[in-house]
């Protein structure tokens, strides 16, 4: 399976972990918006609410009657959102640990606190999701436990952060063949965090190391790059 993220094409790479998701997202909300503006439901708003000070009501009955008229739109924007979410991940994983072994030549580079930080990030993004979900429909809601949203966000970001530093240093220092400081991979840090963009430049040089190209040829022309510009 790493083999397959590591050598898959750099223009299904942005389809499966972009491209497809974006379309889907403009598709989602022009059904959302058509729907939100139709006299029928605006009216049928207007007869259901018998407060109009209840916000909180207000908010919720929307959401629902949106959410239960565009379900199937719904259904089919999470899941691939969640596809595209899953291959991201798969690739960031792929280069991060498929390539370990070959960095290890050069340097040391250990994967605990990589593949704490990655599953992290793997449950908490769901249950977080699935939380808010549960609070909004049920009207439930506590103060206390704002400090532990904060805090547990926070330290996802960080996660993240720290998942695109991993995978840059992991890919360079197979690059370079040495040692290499943030400095040296602070391009690729955020070719992995824009990903949209990165894919094109990262993934085919990810191909040739993982079929095994002479590494040094790929030295030679990054330097060279670098020096055009």
């Amino acid at each position: 399976m790493i083999n397959i993220f590591l050598k898959v094409k750099p223009w299904l790479l942005f389809v499966l972990t972009f491209a497809l998701a974006f379309v889907c997202q403009q598709v989602m909300q022009s059904v959302i918006s058509k729907y939100a503006e139709n006299p029928e439901f605006i009216h049928q708003i207007s007869e259901q609410i018998d407060n109009p000070s209840d916000t909180w009501g207000i908010m919720k009955f929307v959401f629902l009657s949106i959410l239960d008229a565009t379900l199937p739109f719904v259904i089919l924007y999470l899941v691939v959102e969640i596809l595209s979410a899953l291959v991201y991940y798969g690739w960031v994983w792929a280069v991060s640990t498929g390539l370990n072994k070959k960095a290890q030549e050069y340097a040391s580079i250990n994967t605990r606190a990589f593949k704490f930080f990655f599953f992290y990030n793997l449950v908490y993004f769901p249950f977080l999701i699935g939380f808010g979900i549960y609070c909004f429909v049920n009207n439930w809601f506590h103060l206390a436990i704002i400090p532990f949203i904060v805090l547990s966000f926070l330290f996802a970001i960080f996660c993240s952060f720290y998942l695109y530093y991993f995978a840059a240093k992991t890919y360079k220092t197979i690059i370079y063949q040495r040692e290499v400081k943030f400095s040296d991979f602070v391009g690729e840090f955020f070719c992995f965090w824009f990903h949209f963009v990165g894919v094109w430049v990262l993934q085919p040089k990810i191909i040739k190391i993982a079929n095994g190209e002479d590494i040094g040829t790929l030295q030679a022309t990054m330097k060279n790059n670098e020096t055009l510009d």
